[in-house]
């Protein structure tokens, strides 16, 4: 009986230590993309959802061209995999689409 005790607490033990290493690895985790977050100029807690209604929507890569060409500035943030990427390759081909007709009309 004494052992069956001893082998209960060193399971108990050993699964108090498992499940309090892996908190500390998501602490740290969420602690290290928060610190990301904040080198990148917006963290999460920043983010307020109710003015998302108020973000101007842009249709094409065209149009952010020429909002860019203005002035103005975008920051492109998403989770993993939802197209920030392809819109940014988007633009790019947008401008050099665009550079290419000007030089065409120039010649």
């Amino acid at each position: 009986a004494d052992e069956d005790m001893r082998q209960k607490i060193e399971l108990l033990q050993e699964e108090n230590q498992n499940r309090e290493a892996k908190q500390k690895h998501e602490a740290e985790g969420e602690e290290e993309r928060k610190i990301i977050r904040r080198r990148m100029g917006y963290a999460l807690e920043d983010f307020k959802v109710d003015q998302v209604d108020k973000c101007a929507a842009i249709e094409s890569a065209q149009e952010l061209l020429v909002m860019l060409g203005k002035g103005d500035f975008m920051c492109v943030i998403g989770p993993p995999a939802s197209g920030k990427t392809l819109t940014m390759f988007q633009v790019a081909s947008a401008a050099a689409r665009a550079v290419d007709s000007y030089r065409m009309e120039g010649s």
